[in-house]
């Protein structure tokens, strides 16, 4: 979670302009943006050729998005179920600290994994396995009702 006040205030105004602006420019960050997502560069290129994974995106989907993790910061406090926050070490998309600040903010229970090998695509990094056993071990060790939501009256 990377909104709230962690979130630079020009990325913001500039994410907000090119919406108004441009909302369906797409920005793909080459020559600009040299990040890495995972230490899996076969899963990396399976990925580039999905044609149903994510294409750049639009100037209004990055507001969008930018919106989304505003709220998510915003209602942190008011989280009633358990969290797991699994960070990757080399994570060069989101800045482990905003993310950190954010998430101690939920309420308990919560628990936190670190990989140090992590990338930002933890699921699909070459340590996988091991981070889809750390999740299973934790959801199996839930108490049987912790992640029951209440249901208010419109079924949501």
């Amino acid at each position: 979670i990377w909104g709230g006040d962690a979130l630079n205030p020009l990325h913001r105004v500039a994410a907000w302009t090119a919406a108004a602006l441009v909302p369906e420019r797409r920005f793909t960050g080459e020559g600009v943006v040299r990040i890495q997502a995972s230490d899996n560069i076969a899963a990396l290129r399976r990925l580039g050729r999905d044609p149903l994974y994510l294409s750049p995106p639009s100037a209004r989907e990055i507001f969008g998005l930018v919106r989304v993790v505003d709220a998510a910061a915003e209602s942190a406090e008011r989280t009633g179920l358990p969290s797991l926050l699994l960070l990757g070490e080399k994570d060069q998309i989101l800045p482990v600290g905003a993310v950190e600040r954010v998430y101690a903010r939920l309420p308990r229970p919560r628990k936190t994994r670190r990989y140090a090998d992590g990338w930002h695509l933890l699921f699909r990094d070459l340590q996988a396995r091991r981070v889809w056993q750390d999740v299973a071990e934790w959801v199996l060790a839930l108490p049987p009702r912790a992640c029951a939501a209440e249901v208010g009256p419109g079924g949501s």
